[in-house]
């Protein structure tokens, strides 16, 4: 798994570019958009599916709640019939919905290659949207890198008061988390089913998760 940061735009620009260099090279080239309704129509010229809990139905819609498993099974049939998708873009998705490891473990079952984005954590942990909040209020994961694979957490209630104001700048040229996988998708969840610890470990160890989350970012700029 390749994993750097970016910019938004920038980002989704390489990925158009390089979708339509593997379309031009060869036609039957197939890319699904998971969650991509909200992305501002950047990607629809380029998708040849997407699913999406607020689309219509249609020949390149597939209306489905990715978070509830058993509304995959027509995905998956289709998959079986026509053979796996050769992209997927899933980007700035996961981190809104209730339950991301779904769409993590079925996805290398749909195609063969693809792209993930989230919110960096320096973007989620500074108050670049409004001053009264860190990063966005709907989001509810927090995403980084462990391992050479996704690491994600639940983004806390303490956050504000832990976080908030401790001399973390936005940089708009790291705004995003960029995971680009193939074969297999390699993923970690903050101190995995261990619901609760001592509050005083589960402070520290999210700490140290946000304070490694920077350290890797601002390594890799």
């Amino acid at each position: 798994m390749k994993i750097t940061y970016g910019e938004i735009e920038s980002g989704r620009a390489v990925v158009r570019n390089f979708i339509l260099a593997q379309k031009k090279m060869r036609p039957s080239f197939r890319v699904l958009d998971i969650g991509g309704q909200a992305g501002g129509g950047w990607q629809e010229d380029i998708v040849d599916l997407t699913v999406d809990i607020a689309v219509a139905a249609g020949p390149k819609n597939m209306p489905m709640d990715i978070c509830r498993e058993p509304e995959w099974a027509p995905l998956l049939e289709l998959v079986a019939e026509q053979g796996k998708f050769d992209y997927i873009i899933c980007t700035q998705t996961l981190e809104d919905i209730y339950n991301p490891i779904t769409a993590l473990e079925l996805m290398p079952k749909l195609g063969l290659a693809g792209i993930i984005t989230n919110p960096s954590i320096l973007t989620e942990m500074s108050r670049h949207d409004n001053p009264n909040w860190t990063g966005y209020p709907h989001h509810r994961w927090v995403f980084d890198q462990k391992d050479g694979g996704i690491y994600l957490a639940p983004k806390l209630a303490f956050t504000e008061s832990v976080f908030a104001g401790r001399g973390l700048t936005f940089d708009r040229a790291v705004t995003e988390i960029k995971y680009e996988w193939q074969g297999e998708i390699k993923y970690k969840m903050f101190m995995d089913n261990y619901l609760s610890p001592p509050w005083n470990n589960l402070v520290q160890q999210y700490q140290e998760f946000i304070q490694q989350g920077i350290a890797n970012l601002t390594k890799a700029k």
